[in-house]
């Protein structure tokens, strides 16, 4: 999604274009078919993209407490506990390169059970400039 500024405040909308200086939500939905514990889960971004909070840092949100961490390439989350369940974790990122860029794929693996893994697909992104 990308974030507009109206009027009525702050809105998100599809992200069909995207120029440089805009601000992406990205959503990560994840579904648990039994309870995972020591989860780790690494989305790659596409190299046009700079994370909005730097900072490595815990949070709580969908009723887990997990810890995120960005990367040069990547934003990293780590979760003690993840109960069966649907998930959606999001981060929001700049976007600062016009161009076409390949967004990474996100992966996550129990690091108990390595077999106990997933992955998303990857997409092509184009960039206009501002």
């Amino acid at each position: 999604y990308r974030r507009v500024t109206t009027e009525n405040g702050v809105t998100w909308q599809n992200a069909d274009s995207l120029k440089t200086g805009d601000i992406v939500q990205v959503n990560l939905t994840i579904t648990v078919k039994r309870d995972m514990d020591y989860v780790a889960i690494t989305d790659d971004r596409g190299a046009c993209f700079e994370p909005v909070e730097q900072l490595p840092k815990p949070l709580f949100s969908e009723g887990i407490c997990f810890y995120r961490e960005n990367r040069d390439a990547s934003t990293n989350m780590f979760v003690t506990h993840l109960p069966k369940g649907v998930y959606r974790l999001s981060y929001e990122i700049y976007v600062n390169n016009s161009g076409t860029y390949s967004s990474g794929i996100a992966t996550l693996q129990s690091q108990y059970a390595p077999a106990l893994s997933a992955r998303s697909s990857g997409s092509m992104i184009e960039v206009m400039p501002q």
